[in-house]
């Protein structure tokens, strides 16, 4: 599950929700929903090569983690609504300003029915995998180790305005998005409030992107098609953006062009009270076209790079009264390739997820979670290799509850 992240904002929703009554008769209706994620996890190393630090090395490395969320939604009349979704780390050191991360803060509009105008930072909208836990078959989206992470395709958080086109007696959806951007993560940070902002890409350097969403019959799941264009984003120095080997790193660099495209299939082919118990699927195929960089005198930095990425997921729950709690089981196997222009070298990972998933309180809102996945990766460059079988293993426990 990715590990989900309070504002200053909540502050003044909480400080509305709690005037007197009669000051406060116009006060916005405000509903709250949040969770609670924590999880041991265990990377075994099996490392020893230095002498000195070798007694460190060979241990395995063992680590709880905790993390919150508070989402907050205001009713403004019949058509408007603001939501600001919160996660907390608390493991992290406060002074970084990274312990709190304002996932979401957003305006929804609307303005017809089957319309939606959405306003604000969102979580990104690319990709299969699941933005939040309560939604998610595994402890971690992905669990490759370096600059080739899964999810790495699916881009930052992005600020910008999205329209989104729902009819309620159509199997079909549409949306459109123009954003700050997708791949550089400063463009999910407010430039008037929040440093640093990106000071290599105006308002010529927006991001754009299209989905459709197909609902299968009878509710047994949605196929979706993406497309995003992303100028001057990838490579972007100032971001600290991996996956591009070689490139310079002047502060002034403009980043590459991206073009994303994503196609991903979400079904259950067993209805959700069959006596077999209850089958999903996932499947998901991505390819990135990433242009080169600029310099300040537009002369091209980097190389050409193109990104493919693909994942297979199933995830099979027991018949109801099957054992003495609910529990389900997800194998999910992920992909990622890299390959740079002229032959200057490419990179591949491939990581492989186990999961038992129980709900010992006899409710999906607490699932306790164990997992055991593993990874490895390969690269060369111009024919030599770079590294070879690098590899890792994951242990995790995770319990997690939502209201």
């Amino acid at each position: 599950m990715r590990h989900p992240q309070l504002t200053p904002f909540l502050a003044v929703f909480i400080g509305l929700s709690a005037l007197p009554a009669a000051e406060n008769a116009t006060a916005l209706p405000i509903s709250f929903r949040g969770f609670v994620d924590s999880n041991v996890t265990i990377l075994p190393t099996g490392i020893s090569d230095n002498p000195v630090t070798a007694k460190d090395e060979s241990r395995d490395k063992t680590r709880f983690i905790a993390c919150g969320g508070l989402e907050a939604i205001g009713k403004v009349g019949e058509r408007v609504n603001t939501h600001v979704n919160v996660w907390l780390y608390p493991d992290l050191v406060s002074d970084t300003n990274q312990n709190i991360q304002v996932r979401e803060a957003y305006v929804e509009f609307l303005p017809y029915e089957s319309y939606r105008v959405v306003t604000g930072k969102i979580e990104s909208h690319l990709g299969l995998a699941a933005k939040e836990p309560r939604d998610a078959y595994s402890v971690y989206t992905s669990i490759i180790n370096n600059a080739l992470s899964y999810t790495g395709a699916y881009g930052n958080d992005t600020i910008g305005a999205h329209v989104y086109f729902e009819p309620k007696d159509k199997p079909f959806s549409v949306d459109l998005h123009v954003t700050n951007g997708y791949f550089t993560s400063s463009d999910a940070t407010s430039a008037l409030y929040v440093p640093p902002s990106s000071p290599n890409r105006q308002n010529g350097d927006l991001g754009y992107a299209g989905e459709c969403t197909w609902k299968l019959p009878n509710d047994h799941g949605k196929l979706n098609a993406e497309c995003a264009y992303d100028r001057h984003s990838w490579m972007n120095a100032d971001a600290a953006q991996p996956f591009t080997p070689g490139t310079p790193g002047a502060a002034n660099n403009l980043g590459g062009n991206v073009l994303h495209l994503g196609i991903n299939l979400l079904m259950t082919p067993l209805a959700a009270d069959s006596p077999n118990g209850v089958l999903t699927i996932g499947l998901e195929g991505i390819h990135q076209w990433i242009g080169t960089g600029k310099d300040p005198n537009d002369n091209d930095v980097g190389e050409k790079a193109r990104r493919t990425e693909g994942m297979a997921l199933v995830n099979y729950a027991l018949p109801k009264g099957v054992g003495p709690c609910p529990v389900s089981f997800t194998a999910q196997v992920q992909q990622v390739s890299l390959e740079l222009g002229a032959d200057n070298g490419k990179a591949k990972a491939t990581g492989v997820m186990f999961d038992v998933l129980t709900y010992p309180g006899q409710t999906d809102k607490y699932v306790v979670v164990a997992e055991f996945g593993w990874w490895k990766s390969d690269a060369d460059t111009q024919g030599l290799v770079v590294s070879e079988n690098v590899h890792g293993t994951v242990i995790a426990l995770e319990a997690f509850a939502y209201f």
